[in-house]
């Protein structure tokens, strides 16, 4: 309950604190990390290949680099898939209920 004078606010679930959107700035202050994300929104769970490509850039750390801090700032995850044909394990992405969450707020028209 609130002390007298106090207003008492409820932040509905959708909405962050303010050190919650701290921890998201970073990771979506570079134009390539926000294309990314919302390349996943979009087209859902994507190879670290298939990011690279689409993007047309040319350097893996790099990619590597936006892919990490987008996980740091736990708006994307990766999940490994072995494919039946191959023996090697491919890395996917996609987006986390958070940063879902986060798109949403951000690209939300009035």
């Amino acid at each position: 309950m609130a002390g007298h004078g106090e207003v008492k606010r409820e932040m509905p679930a959708s909405m962050f604190n303010a050190e919650e959107w701290l921890d998201v700035f970073p990771a979506l202050d570079n134009t390539e990390r926000f294309n990314i994300l919302i390349y996943l929104a979009n087209n859902g769970s994507k190879s670290f290949s298939e990011i690279k490509n689409e993007f047309k850039i040319e350097s893996s750390s790099s990619v590597e680099h936006h892919l990490t801090k987008l996980m740091d700032a736990q708006l994307i995850e990766n999940t490994y898939k072995m494919p039946l044909k191959n023996v090697r394990v491919h890395c996917y992405y996609h987006l986390t209920d958070r940063g879902k969450t986060i798109l949403e707020i951000l690209l939300k028209t009035p």
